[in-house]
Parts: C-alpha cells; sequence; structure tokens
C-alpha cells in the first residue's frame, strides 16, 4: 500500500526513553523501536517474542543501540514492555522527562507506547481522510483501550466495545459487542 502520512519519534526522545528504562532493574522492561515493518530491540526475549506470536507485529530483531539519525528519527514509534506495575512506574517517569516532546499512550496495561509529538490514531485517520477527500462526521470507528480515545472522538460516531476500559466508553458516542 501507499504510505500517506509518518512522523517519527526525535532522536533526542529515542535517547531519553532508552535512559529511562536502562534505570528500571535488568529484564523488567523490554524496549522495542518500530522503523516501519523493521521492529528493533535491544534483546529478544518473551516479552518481544510476543508481539510476533500473540499480536502479529513483525519478529522484532536485535540491535546493538537503536539508530540516532537526525532530529528527524528513525522511528515511528517506541514500545515499552513489562509488568502494569512497572509500566506506571515508567510512565510517570517519561511523563515527566519527556513533557511535551512525545505522546504517551497504552494499548494494553502492559504496552506502553511513545509516540512523536501530536500523533495518536485520530490523527492517523485524520491524515488518511484528508488524503481520500472524505469527511470525518462520515467515518465510524470502533476502540477498547487509551490509545483509541482520540480517535473516537474525532470521527463523526465513536463506537466502544463492551469489554473496553471506562474512559473509552465515555468518550465513545455509542458502544456495541465486546471484541473478545
Amino acid at each position: 500500500g501507499e504510505l500517506v502520512w509518518e512522523q517519527c519519534v526525535s532522536s533526542s526522545v529515542v535517547e531519553r526513553v532508552v535512559a529511562a528504562c536502562a534505570t528500571v532493574e535488568a529484564g523488567e522492561v523490554s524496549l522495542v523501536g518500530y522503523d516501519g515493518d523493521d521492529l528493533q530491540c535491544l534483546a529478544v526475549d518473551e516479552r518481544t517474542d510476543e508481539l510476533h506470536l500473540k499480536y502479529y507485529e513483525p519478529r522484532p530483531r536485535a540491535v546493538e543501540k537503536f539508530e540516532m539519525a537526525d532530529d528527524e528519527g528513525v522511528y515511528n514509534k517506541l514500545l515499552v514492555l513489562g509488568s502494569a506495575e512497572t509500566l506506571a512506574t515508567v510512565r510517570s517517569q517519561l511523563a515527566e522527562e519527556l513533557g511535551n516532546d512525545a505522546a504517551l499512550t497504552q494499548a494494553m496495561p502492559h504496552i506502553l507506547e511513545i509516540l512523536p509529538r501530536g500523533c495518536s490514531k485520530g490523527r492517523g485517520v485524520e491524515e488518511l481522510l484528508m488524503h481520500l477527500e472524505i469527511d470525518e462526521e462520515s467515518c465510524i470507528a470502533f476502540g477498547d483501550a487509551e490509545n483509541d480515545i482520540e480517535m473516537l472522538e474525532f470521527v463523526g460516531t465513536g463506537f466502544s466495545v463492551a469489554n473496553a476500559l471506562p474512559s473509552v466508553t465515555d468518550a465513545a458516542d455509542a458502544s456495541t459487542l465486546s471484541n473478545d
């Protein structure tokens, strides 16, 4: 398919996320960088394998260090994988460290996403609809997790699924059946 729009996490943000993850006890978190379909991690482990085996993402490959190009960066997003408890601490630390330089969201309690500033599923849908010349009021979307909220608020009608987080249900116009 055609790439319609792309934005990358700045190299400065990548450096700060790598540094924050290094302060966590060894083995407690895994960090994955998405360079398009090329997923990179510092070490392949059960958590990185789960991205491929359970969520059908491309298999992450181990790299010596994350790429640091220019300030535009090379990664579309970073994932920090770990327990919900550990990620709550990491998220708090990153929120303070990164401020408005990046967006933090979670699809699941054990996956923290670090996105370029101003990026979200809502922004992605907005860019796609502009490219296709479709009015957002003509669009519907479905969601269940925190990373869906901006998308549900942007489209004409946003649906939460029955098993959605309460904050997602609050953001939606209507609800439907579970996606489990």
